[in-house]
Parts: structure tokens; sequence; C-alpha cells
């Protein structure tokens, strides 16, 4: 039975233990960086030192909390630190490990200068640690850690009869951990992901995780007869445990599922946004088939033989929003961090190269260039110009349409009826090609698109294909051209699923050639995207 008041330490580390011993590279640093000055909590002086090389310590996962009232100075003060961090300091000694790694005190928070440096390796710091203690219990760091100096955990389900004792064996973790404010927070996300060990306190238990094999508290399991034969991982059909994504493997468009599954948590600070992914780009940029990024729209380097970078970035301007967000200003709208929301795992893109659309990247200092090549892309990556790109130029295929409002409804070919889908919102895009015949297209919009409603918008072509049969893999950004002439990204769209009418009437979008009367309508343009 597990104690309310007390975790089972040597359940930890046994766990701990036995990942050293028998698991193979997914449980061991993956890169032989290691963090460049940090500091670490010497948890036996109670005070924060330069971390030495080979330094052995945990690294610290929790909720923040608010912030509000509280000064700078006293976020670095030990004496005083909340409950969450001074058990963690207890877990720490209790594992026989002397140092740990805590942003709120390893960070300067009054040095800009040395956030950024650190932020900058985060993949590194939460990569080389031992462990990572993941507080996901309460709604702040005041609550601490449950099974740790007087935090309780909630009593175990259990039923005696006739001398033999029945116990829960207590909510799966995944449904235990997917339910937690940790689950919910920005930044705790790649926290877990760069982790290789995770010592997850939860209100029921403590549950043990690494990238090969995953342990409860509340259960007593033979590991070998789990583990395959050699004792590297767990065999196949074992059911998953908490987490399903870790660390990062070699395959670059994981990044996509990564994006997706972060944009689903909540940030405090929405200029975050890019910061609280960057230990996982870095990551990325070090595997066998490098990911980079300008402002978090992804470049993959997978075939560079066949696409150059700006084709990678303009095919990754192509996500797009499971249902619409909100605009967060710091960020360029051409980038999901310039939106709240979240987006769908892959690109609406899916052309490799996008023939006829060209890119110059404008900096918020006013410097225009051209979208660097794969031999120049490492001097692009030293200027930092990455996090600075503000506007883009793209000069590509362009068409005018009207944002329409539009019920679902009944639609005759001829030959069958087919019922017109639209949106849930209603909101579509109508192409007038002559007049008495529309083309439309239903978007993905970036935003509420009822403020629209009527509004005369742009569509960019992300490539041009000149035969007919690959139009329906044309993909379209939709923007909004302001007062000052900049536009804004406003959705996302393909030309996969068109619907035509004439003279009122539906008809069948493969009898109509709708391709050659939207091309009549293109014009080649530039637009200042921001």
């Amino acid at each position: 039975m597990i104690s309310p008041a007390t975790f089972d330490f040597h359940f930890v580390s046994d766990s701990i233990s036995y990942c050293l011993a028998n698991h193979g590279s997914s449980c061991r640093q993956q890169h032989n960086d290691a963090p460049n000055f940090f500091r670490v909590v010497d948890c036996k002086a109670r005070q924060v030192v330069i971390a030495q090389p080979g330094c052995q310590y945990l690294a610290l996962s929790y909720v923040w909390g608010s912030t509000t009232g509280t000064s700078a100075r006293s976020l670095l003060d030990l004496d005083n630190c909340p409950k969450v961090i001074n058990d963690s300091i207890d877990v720490t000694l209790k594992l026989m490990f002397q140092y740990l790694w805590v942003d709120r005190y390893c960070i300067d928070q009054l040095d800009e200068t040395d956030k950024h440096h650190q932020i900058r390796q985060m993949d590194l710091i939460y990569t080389n640690a031992e462990a990572t203690i993941i507080a996901a219990a309460g709604d702040g760091p005041g609550y601490g850690l449950p099974g740790v100096n007087g935090t309780l955990r909630k009593q175990q389900p259990h039923l005696r009869i006739h001398g033999h004792l029945l116990a829960s064996t207590l909510p799966h973790p995944s449904w235990s951990i997917s339910n937690s404010t940790w689950a919910t927070r920005g930044w705790t996300y790649q926290e877990n992901i760069l982790s290789k060990r995770r010592i997850i306190f939860t209100d029921d238990q403590v549950l043990f995780e690494c990238n090969s094999m995953h342990y409860a508290e509340s259960q007593i399991l033979p590991l070998d007869v789990l583990h395959t034969e050699d004792k590297t991982m767990f065999k196949s059909d074992v059911v998953e445990g908490a987490f399903k994504w870790k660390t990062p493997r070699s395959d670059p468009e994981d990044i996509l599922h990564f994006l997706a599954d972060f944009t689903k948590r909540e940030l405090s600070y929405p200029a975050d946004a890019i910061n609280a992914m960057q230990g996982i780009f870095q990551m990325f940029s070090k595997t066998k088939y490098p990911v980079y990024h300008i402002e978090g729209v992804p470049i993959l380097s997978a075939t560079p033989g066949t696409f150059v970078p700006e084709h990678s970035f303009i095919k990754g301007l192509s996500w797009y929003h499971a249902i619409p967000g909100k605009r967060r200003p710091e960020f360029p709208s051409w980038s999901w961090a310039g939106w709240t929301g979240q987006v769908e795992d892959g690109f609406m893109c899916t052309a490799e190269c996008p023939v006829g659309t060209a890119l110059r990247l404008e900096t918020e200092d006013g410097v225009i260039e051209k979208f660097p090549t794969w031999d120049h892309w490492l001097e692009f990556l030293s200027k930092k110009t990455t996090s600075n790109v503000k506007i883009l130029h793209i000069q590509g295929w362009t068409l005018r349409c009207t944002v329409v409002h539009q019920k679902n409804q009944w639609g005759e070919t001829g030959r069958d009826t087919y019922v017109f889908y639209v949106p849930e919102d209603g909101y579509i895009l109508e192409f007038k090609v002559r007049k008495n015949k529309s083309v439309y297209l239903a978007p993905k919009w970036d935003l509420d698109v009822s403020q629209l409603d009527g509004k005369s918008l742009t569509c960019i072509c992300l490539g041009f294909p000149t035969d007919e049969r690959f139009a329906s893999s044309l993909t379209i950004l939709v923007v909004n051209q302001n007062m000052d002439g900049l536009s804004e990204r406003v959705g996302c769209c393909t030309s996969r699923y068109v619907y035509v009418q004439a003279d009122r009437e539906w008809v069948d979008p493969g009898e109509t050639s709708y391709w050659n009367m939207l091309k009549k309508e293109l014009e080649r343009r530039t637009i200042h995207l921001g």
C-alpha cells in the first residue's frame, strides 16, 4: 500500500539504477556537448554555485504560478523558497545527489544576457541532468511535492476480504498527468521532452518514466520480463506510459508533432512562445537531418540536394489552425507563434519545391536580404537573424477574393447530388471568375473571421502548378492588407476542396476546368507580409 505521507524513495532509486545499468543510447546523453557556464543549487550548502565539469545533477520542472507583487530580487532568495523547491532539494539529497537545477535560481532573472544564454542551452541542461523531478500536482510552487514534508497524497482505494487485501493500481499515468496544471503550461512541455529520465510526483503516487521504460510506485512489476532480451527497452506490446512522445529522434518531420502539441499549452507571457520551444529546436538542429527555424517556422534539411532552404521555409508557412486563435503582436502573423490556438500536426503544403514563389527577408532594423542558400546557412545563423525577421517580401502569384457567409446545402451536378460543406462558422472565400460564375474555397482561419465578412482579401499561391492535374495540391495563404500596405496572414487553404457556382447553380468542379478559370485571374505581385 502507498503511504499518503511519504513516497517510496527506494522505488525511485532502484528505477534510476535499473535504467543506468541496462538501457541504451535513448537514455543517455545523445550529444557530446555539455552546458556552457551554468549554475546549480548545492542542496547541502543551500546556495547557488557554478556547475563544475562532470557535475551530476537533477533538474526540476514545475508550475511557476503567479509572481505578481514579487520583486525580481526575492526570486533569488533560497532561504524563503517555495515549498516545491524546498521539497525537491530534500528529494535530491534523499536520492544521493548533491546538485539541483532550478530555473528560478540558476538563471539570473535580473540579467537579460544570462537569461538569453541559458534559454539557448536549455536542451543541454535537461538532457545532461541525471533525471528531472516533475511536480505534476497543485497549481503553483506553494503546493509542494505530494508525499514529501507534509503534503499528503490521496488515499489508495483498497478493500479487505477474508484476510486478502485488494488495492487499486490507481489511474493510468497519462490520465493523472494530462489532468494536471503542469500539463497545461508552455514551458513545462520542453522540460519533459528534453529529459531522459523523469520522476513524476502526482497526487496519487510517484511515477518513473525514462525513454525506455515506465514504472509506477503502486505496482511491483517484473522489469526483466517486460524488457526485451537485451534489457535495453520495454517490449513493443507493453502498454504506453504517461508520455507517447519523448526525446526527439532523427526524423525531421517529428518537429511538426511537437509544434502541434506545444500550441495546446498556455503561456503567461505571449513573448515566450518561441523561447519555450527553443530547447526542442536546438535538439533538432543537432540531429542527423537538422531542422532549423525562422521565428518558429521550421526549415527541414532532410534532402538538401532536392530543394533549397527557401523552398522548405515556404512549405513551413503552410501551418494551419485546428480552430481560430487570437493575434500575438509580439511575433509576425506568418509564424504560428504570432497566434494563440492549436495548430494541426502537419503542413497544408505537400509540394517539396513550391515553384514560382520567391522570398526576401526584412529584419526589424529594416535590412532586406535574399533568403540564404545551404552554402551560406551557417553564416546566416551566426548573425542571429532568425529571431529578427519581421517582414517577408513574397513575390508570387496572387488572387483577389471576398469573404462571404454560406450555409451547408445540397448541390446538383447533373449526374448526382452532393453536399456543399462549409466550415462551422460558415465563412468561405469567393473568387468571381465571370459575371455569373464563382469559385469557392474553405480556408482554415487564423482568427474569428466574422470581423472580415464582406472584405476583399488577397490569396498568395505557394507555387504555381502549370499542369492542371496538380491544381488540387495548390496551397494558398490568405492575407489582409492594412492601410500602411503591410499585410497580415489570416488563414490558409488548399485547392483540394473546391466548389463552383454558375448561374446560382452548383456545378461539378471536375467538369468546369475551374483551375483554368482561376488562372486567368492570377496576378504576379510582391506582398509585404508582417
